[in-house]
């Protein structure tokens, strides 16, 4: 074999060994990085709306959370590989099917990963039944409820005094307790009310949420007022669906920590007791008993009985179309010096966001001497700049500013000899006894679609209302992210830019490696 032969099978048999040796090495370091990247989460984050990312507001929220006295597991209630569907805005609420669990699963891990307290674990619906019982307890209808695309979050804790303290048992030990919140897929999502198609992803604030939920000591009772017509329904029904136009602030006193539930005067009675309590009267078509109805419970004598508990509050929501309802409006006159006019706000100027005129932009509350002053201000402070919006609201003209004033006023161009310089949408009393008195002059303001909206700030200033009657911190800052499509959503900049990184850079790093491994073979 001559010289030029052996160095030929020579180079030929280094290139094909530097050949095997590299697709080795890549092989080898793709399995690592891709088990390093599982475990710590390097992601790039490439959708539109950074729906896979968990945002600084969340991890803002859950860092008040103590670890040392929770115990938090997500359960998801299939196998981890049925947990890879992603979203897109064709999904309907309505499928049957897993889409959608990936930026569930994706975040709860992120969670797990970051906080010590938290853990996610799956349970087999079919093959562990008895798993969830364990949980949850014998409760049929808890038990029989759950589906695949169902979340369970679970927190062990231990009961504890009003002052935070551990209560122990007979024995002597603490009583341990086990409170659990079943999260249904569409929770995590906000989606057209017409259509059924999905619009948002709002993973981070629901899990910010509702584990701020459980993890709440002392959690308010909310009462939502019935048997006047109201759009809640009667009190005899106390499932979610029967809320009907309310079912939105009846979620959102859920996520604030609140246990919900209906209470018609006429049958049922407050609790001698009832501490830091809200009610809820959403749009009544009849009056309240008094003294001067012939028939029937004092229904006036209880609000006011109910009044006088320490730090219980009321949120009024008026509806246009109601009948006149003396006794309502004579007691929150009694108590906030309001008036509540007859007719229809209607702006014809830039506030108005509405053909007619009769959906209108609020005028934040300026005076920082003002008692709600601190509500919309609170808004202003976490950034957030959506307005709040009012259709088909009733003014409300404030006779003492003494004890009460506007949390949201008319705008100017609204403004009319009826109502003067004093009118508002939206007014704060506080009460003597530590609670606080709203009244908004539209049920609009709460109803589903409003609340449910990321365009306008109505839930964050109910938010922030809540907090001043004693409820707690509640996520209020937390973005929705938009869904678009399953696939990578980038700008046209970037995709180029990723584009000239594979078809340019890379082969131009190949063509100099190969120009050096040229140019020694030939001077060698």
């Amino acid at each position: 074999m001559n010289l030029v032969k052996r160095k030929k099978l020579k180079y030929g048999s280094l290139a094909i060994g530097l050949t095997v040796a590299v697709v080795a090495f890549i092989i080898i370091l793709n399995a690592v990085f891709s088990a390093l990247s599982n475990h710590f989460f390097w992601y790039f984050d490439m959708t539109s709306g950074q729906i896979y990312q968990l945002s600084d507001n969340t991890t803002k929220y859950l860092d008040q959370i103590s670890g040392e006295e929770n115990d938090i597991t997500i359960y998801f209630l299939t196998d981890k590989d049925n947990l890879n569907m992603p979203v897109s805005s064709s999904n309907s609420i309505s499928e049957s099917t897993l889409w959608g669990m990936k930026p569930i699963h994706e975040l709860a891990l992120q969670l797990d990963d970051k906080y010590d307290f938290i853990s996610v674990d799956y349970i087999d619906l079919t093959s562990e039944p008895d798993k969830i019982k364990s949980i949850v307890g014998e409760d049929a209808y808890v038990t029989t409820s759950f589906a695949t695309s169902y979340i369970l979050i679970v927190n062990n804790t231990y009961e504890r005094n009003s002052d935070g303290s551990i209560i122990n048992g007979a024995d002597g030990n603490p009583i341990k307790l086990t409170n659990y919140k079943i999260c249904a897929r569409s929770s995590f999502y906000l989606y057209d009310y017409s259509t059924g198609y999905v619009n948002a992803f709002r993973g981070d604030y629901y899990f910010a949420a509702t584990l701020m939920s459980l993890t709440k000591v002392n959690k308010p009772n909310v009462y939502f007022l019935s048997g006047h017509g109201e759009s809640v329904g009667d009190a005899g029904d106390d499932t979610v669906s029967s809320y009907g136009n309310a079912v939105a602030l009846y979620y959102l006193f859920e996520e604030a920590g609140c246990n919900v539930r209906k209470i018609n005067l006429q049958y049922d009675d407050f609790d001698a007791n009832e501490e830091n309590a809200i009610v809820v009267v959403y749009g009544p078509k009849r009056d309240i008993t008094s003294s001067s109805t012939t028939t029937g419970t004092n229904e006036t004598d209880k609000l006011a009985a109910f009044l006088e508990g320490k730090g219980n509050s009321m949120l009024f929501f008026f509806d246009s179309r109601a009948v006149q309802l003396t006794n309502f409006e004579a007691l929150v006159k009694a108590y906030c010096g309001v008036t509540i006019s007859d007719s229809v706000a209607k702006d014809s100027g830039e506030s108005s966001v509405s053909h007619d005129g009769y959906s209108i932009v609020g005028k934040y509350q300026t005076d920082s001497s003002s008692i709600a002053h601190k509500v919309t201000d609170r808004l202003a402070s976490a950034g957030m700049a959506n307005k709040v919006i009012f259709t088909d609201a009733l003014p409300i003209t404030v006779s003492d500013n003494s004890k009460t004033d506007a949390v949201m006023l008319l705008p100017k161009s609204a403004y009319s000899e009826e109502f003067g310089d004093s009118a508002a949408l939206m007014t704060m009393t506080s009460v003597d006894n530590g609670g606080k008195i709203f009244v908004c002059g539209s049920t609009d303001f709460a109803n589903n679609i409003i609340l449910e909206s990321d365009v306008y700030s109505n839930k964050n200033l109910l938010f922030s209302v809540l907090y001043e009657m004693n409820v707690g911190e509640v996520p209020m800052n937390i973005e929705m992210k938009i869904v678009r499509s399953e696939g990578l959503d980038r700008t046209e900049q970037e995709a180029r830019a990723w584009t000239l990184a594979v078809s340019v850079a890379m082969p131009l790093v190949v063509a100099i490696i190969g120009t050096v491994v040229y140019v020694r073979r030939k001077h060698s």
